[in-house]
């Protein structure tokens, strides 16, 4: 609400589709939070898969679907407030998808409060990366660090996947203190992450800076980063799944 009361009361009027565009993305600044948030915690509940489908897949397919629709319709020009509209709408339906998914995986008890602490830490950590050059007025850099670090958690996919098809099988042997067969349960899934990581990271090194160019030529200046990016995600699948 402060942010758009300061565009209303202090931005260009002359520039109206940019005045528009903000506003738009002030309104959709709490969703975002929301689903982000919502996500997270989804995850915390057990709901590997359930965290991922929201944001990656309901929210950034509908507005692909939405900014598609329009450029071939041709009933109204593609610009940045037509855009903004796409992301509130798109991200307004995955926060209700979000929000039944969180209810749905809810645990008894006093359980959510650990899972609320495991939301907020997994939120902060995982957006450091971006917040940091931020408040420290690098825009720039922050723009080029999220792009490359969204193209190296591809390599953590591996590891995404190994975890939710081993967990119920991890759960069951750890109820039955079966020690040793978790362990060779563990060991298993260490290998197939960890060769899964590593088959996705020899291609990306090779090609993530032609692969960033094109998003623009200032991007390129990203390849450093997506690289020691994805060695660490390698290093982490090596450790094992969590």
């Amino acid at each position: 609400m402060i942010g758009a009361a300061l565009i209303l009361f202090f931005s260009d009027h002359s520039q109206r589709a940019l005045e528009v565009s903000n506003l738009l993305g002030m309104a959709a600044v709490p969703l975002i939070t929301a689903y982000a948030l919502g996500a997270t915690l989804v995850r915390a509940f057990g709901g590997v898969v359930s965290a991922l489908l929201p944001e990656r897949i309901v929210r950034d397919g509908l507005l692909l679907v939405l900014v598609g629709l329009a450029a071939v319709s041709g009933l109204r020009t593609v610009d940045a407030p037509l855009v903004m509209l796409a992301v509130l709408v798109s991200s307004g339906m995955t926060v209700g998808l979000v929000f039944i998914t969180a209810v749905k995986l809810h645990p008894p008890g006093d359980a959510s409060k650990e899972c609320m602490l495991i939301t907020g830490l997994d939120v902060f950590v995982s957006r450091a990366g971006v917040m940091v050059p931020g408040w420290t007025h690098h825009i720039r850099e922050a723009r080029i660090f999220a792009l490359a670090l969204n193209v190296a958690m591809l390599v953590g996919l591996s590891r995404i996947a190994v975890v939710t098809m081993f967990s119920p099988t991890a759960a069951d042997l750890s109820a039955r203190g079966d020690r040793e067969g978790l362990q060779r349960l563990f060991s298993r899934a260490t290998m197939l992450s960890s060769g899964g990581a590593i088959a996705m990271a020899i291609p990306l090194l090779v090609i993530v800076e032609p692969f960033l160019s094109y998003f623009g030529a200032g991007f390129t200046a990203g390849t450093s980063i997506a690289r020691v990016l994805i060695l660490g995600y390698v290093f982490v699948a090596l450790c094992g799944p969590q």
